[in-house]
């Protein structure tokens, strides 16, 4: 009831603002040269109902940003000018620095401070500037305000029109693309620095006057620090023109690409390869088109160990799931792993494929990747070797070493995601003929696979045939709470300064869904603390489904297409546990904290109950249908019964 009380005591305040945990702290001229601004400081947005970031609507944003710009300025400004007199503070006042045209656009100068962009950092004309301020105003402080390059723009409207780079931009990109040898030292170090922070994405932003720095760990992103726009720019084309092993020749901002870096000078140990790709991207601060590089690492292992059991239960799946999958094992068929990218399915796949070399050594364990993500310990893997571009190309290459792996003698097949019909008759093929078949696809529920291979092309007779679907996986990695800094919910909801950070839906959907004493054990995030790097998360675990395809009716369902129908069957009668379940019980553990969840989930955490519960109340045909053919197998029994007797009478 405690927690109860809280929810009572706060009423209808409005959803809480979401900030970013670290703030920039005041700099003076001359400070951290060189080095990037830390997190995303001073975001100000919600989260919706559904666990999505909003961001607050521009103008509200925009003017509240402002204002609470001057009103430090000013602060900061009667300080300094306690020190110095009224009349230095009236020279603040009046006075406009005289900046050169290449960073005019990201500098403000108001209520006697500096409002910068943080790719200025270490710039030498932006120093100049500065001393001659110093000067002129006679202080030796000046008040510093440094911005990541979006909050900038966000409240100073920073703008830029005309070519990509400036003059001395480009002149700063002909002296790099002379120099070239910082591309590579500047590669090693990001490697290695993300390997120390246990990143899974590397993304490089170019918007022109500046590139963002972003790494992903635990699931979030988080800037890690600002480049000028030439150094970002010529660091994307080092990276694609001199590093990779699979690489069109060129590079254009204008399109996109794929490629790899696998060479073991530019990769720390336990990196086994990075896989990139770009996307040219709309940027407002440009005339031409900016570039995204997202960067996959790939690591040589994963901290799972032991049997089929063992490493799934490390990776977070419960008992019964880990039984279910090991069943998929022990049989011919095809099993699939789905869910969104960068949620784990391949590292499942990995683990799961190293025990069964391990535990079952008599069997020949063949992989079919375009290109292999990990090392997989007693699997051949084969690779699709192309550096076709085009769909097609890809398509004929991939279809050629299929039918090379078929005549290997497999018994069990590793196939990478699978996206063209082609590959996917072929895993239905493989299927058919006895073969074990692991592969993964995009979906979005375990139970949607079968949609998406119908999507495809692929006859729901063949897909439902026998022996041909084993069983079907759904999950999303959830980042699991530090346990040496995560606090309990009732104790933040107690101090009315921490209450935003929780929505009043939020709080008031957890009451909901938990009993008073699961309540009390719910946990949040934490400040951080040394155990966790302060981050308040210790690592990431799956919220799962997992769905045996042995039932009958489940899938005299699939095949008459009734996928919300079997969906309601499984949960009801085979009481299955769909992955938002699986996080609702984390949740309830203490082990995560139930906004990340939500954001992570992308859903709220009973969106399955709530559309579980409208599909039962909407009297839909299939579940009419359902009735009708109980009843008619209870008329059919009854009426053989009665024959039977009948029989035995006469």
């Amino acid at each position: 009831m405690f927690l109860r009380s809280i929810v009572t005591r706060l009423g209808a305040h409005p959803c809480g603002a979401h900030r970013a945990r670290g703030r920039e702290p005041e700099r003076t001229a001359g400070q951290g040269a060189g080095r990037a601004w830390p997190g995303n400081t001073g975001y100000t947005g919600t989260i919706g109902d559904r666990g999505e970031t909003r961001p607050a609507s521009g103008a509200e944003s925009g003017a509240q940003a402002r204002a609470e710009v001057r009103a430090q300025a000013r602060a900061d400004a009667q300080e300094e000018a306690g020190a110095r007199g009224n009349q230095n503070a009236d020279k603040a006042d009046d006075w406009q620095p005289d900046l050169p045209a290449s960073i005019a656009d990201r500098v403000r100068f108001r209520d006697g401070g500096f409002h910068l962009s943080a790719e200025l950092r270490g710039n030498m004309e932006l120093d100049l500037v500065l001393a001659q301020a110093s000067e002129h105003l006679q202080v030796t402080k000046l008040p510093l305000h440094w911005y990541s390059p979006g909050r900038f723009e966000q409240i100073f409207g920073l703008r830029l029109s005309g070519d990509a780079l400036s003059a001395s931009q480009r002149l700063q990109l002909r002296t790099l693309e002379v120099s070239g040898t910082w591309v590579d030292e500047y590669v090693k170090s990001l490697f290695k620095r993300a390997m120390a922070k246990k990143v899974s994405d590397i993304h490089i932003t170019y918007m022109g006057p500046y590139a963002q720095v972003s790494f992903r760990r635990m699931g979030l992103m988080m800037e890690e620090e600002c480049l000028d726009g030439a150094q970002g720019l010529q660091l994307i084309r080092g990276i694609f023109q001199g590093q990779l092993s699979q690489a069109e020749s060129g590079f254009s901002e204008y399109e996109r690409y794929d490629g790899r870096i696998a060479d073991r000078n530019y990769l720390p140990e336990g990196l086994f390869a990075v896989r990139l790709h770009t996307e040219p991207i709309q940027s407002p601060l440009i005339a031409g088109p900016g570039v995204n590089l997202a960067m996959r690492l790939l690591f040589d292992a994963t901290r799972a160990r032991g049997s089929v059991t063992e490493r799934l239960a490390s990776l977070g799946f419960t008992g019964e799931q880990q039984a279910l999958i090991e069943s998929f094992a022990e049989t011919s068929g095809m099993t699939v792993i789905s869910g969104p990218t960068g949620h784990g399915k391949t590292t499942v796949l990995k683990n799961i494929l190293e025990a069964l070399a391990q535990d079952v050594p008599t069997r020949n364990y063949y992989s079919l990747e375009d290109p292999p993500e990990y090392t997989i310990l007693g699997v051949k893997q084969l690779n699709v070797f192309t550096k076709a571009v085009s769909d097609a190309e890809r398509k004929r290459a991939l279809l050629e070493a299929l039918a090379g792996l078929m005549r290997s003698d497999p018994d069990v097949i590793l196939l990478g995601e699978i996206r063209y019909l082609e590959t996917a008759n072929a895993a239905v093929n493989a299927a058919l003929t006895g073969h074990s078949v692991w592969t993964t696809v995009h979906a979005s529920s375990g139970l949607n696979v079968i949609a998406r291979f119908h999507e495809m092309g692929v006859p729901l007779a063949s897909l439902c045939a026998q022996g041909v679907l084993t069983g079907l996986t759904y999950q999303r990695l959830m980042p699991m709470l530090c346990p040496h800094c995560k606090e309990h919910l009732v104790d933040v909801l107690e101090h009315p300064g921490h209450r935003d950070r929780f929505p009043h839906k939020l709080v008031h959907r957890l009451q909901r869904l938990y009993p008073d004493e699961a309540l009390e054990r719910i946990c949040v995030r934490g400040k951080g603390c040394p155990h966790c790097d302060g981050m308040g998360l210790s690592g990431q675990q799956v919220a799962a489904e997992v769905i045996p395809l042995r039932d009958a009716r489940l899938m005299q369902l699939i095949r008459s297409n009734h996928l919300q129908a079997a969906q309601a069957y499984w949960i009801r009668e085979m009481q299955g546990m769909t992955h938002l379940a699986h996080a609702r019980l984390r949740v309830g553990l203490g082990e995560v904290d139930p906004r990340l969840a939500e954001e992570r989930l992308g859903t709220t955490l009973d969106a399955d109950l709530e559309e579980l519960a409208s599909w039962e109340n909407a009297g839909n045909p299939s579940r009419d249908q359902d009735r009708a053919l109980a009843e008619n197998r209870d008329g059919a029994q009854g009426d053989t019964r009665s024959g039977q007797e009948g029989g035995r009478s006469a």
